[in-house]
């Protein structure tokens, strides 16, 4: 089924936003990628869902900004400074003028000064982590239940019914041929699909494809 759920957490100038989306899919295949700041979070997004959800390919988002006073350092390579001071006063002595460059100068020369990130708090930012990804997978959750609801309703959309079959009726293909159902419902339909089905799928498929997405039609017993 299909979902998604966003999570936010700020605390001690640290804010972490996990954002979760979901399709149908017949085990759990969890996708994401890490700036490289936060990559020890790799097996804590894993983990994280599979504790929560058991199938689906689900896509994780990941933001992190660390607002924090030591969040960054600046750092000094004296060597280089010193230099571009040598060269400075060999400059000076070959061509008869003064040196009398100011602190700013050096300090504007390049690679001088440079701001680093400081090394983040692991346990701090996992911990952070794992609220922002809870309260993302209790939205996803949420919003798949009233999915789930939905269709159980009076009134249905009409493509909720095609998130239902075509696994069953892929999984009926792949038990019969032994090999990867076909990407076309039409051609799935025509080799899996039973008799008496077939006019309702049939007018199911017309208005899928020629409906707006939100087309609804009344709950089908």
């Amino acid at each position: 089924m299909t979902g998604y759920g966003r999570g936010l957490v700020c605390e001690d100038g640290r804010e972490m936003t996990v954002e979760v989306k979901s399709v149908n899919h017949r085990f759990l295949d969890v996708s994401f990628r890490l700036a490289r700041p936060i990559a020890f979070l790799d097996d804590a997004v894993r983990t994280g869902v599979a504790e929560r959800l058991a199938r689906g390919h689900v896509d994780v988002f990941v933001n992190y900004v660390n607002h924090r006073e030591d969040a960054r350092r600046v750092h000094v390579d004296m060597q280089l400074a010193k230099a571009y001071r040598q060269a400075a006063g060999e400059l000076s002595e070959a061509l008869g003028v003064k040196n009398d460059l100011p602190l700013s100068d050096y300090m504007n020369m390049p690679d001088v000064l440079t701001v680093e990130a400081s090394e983040e708090d692991q346990d701090a930012v996992r911990a952070l982590f794992m609220r922002a990804l809870n309260l993302a997978l209790d939205d996803l959750t949420a919003m798949r239940k009233r999915e789930g609801n939905s269709l159980r309703g009076d009134m249905v959309k009409a493509k909720k019914y095609f998130y239902v079959l075509r696994p069953i009726l892929a999984c009926r293909w792949i038990l019969e041929k032994g090999t990867p159902p076909p990407m076309l419902f039409s051609e799935l339909a025509a080799s899996q699909l039973p008799d008496y089905l077939e006019k309702t799928v049939a007018k199911l498929l017309d208005l899928k494809m020629n409906s707006p997405e939100v087309k609804m039609i009344p709950r089908i017993e």
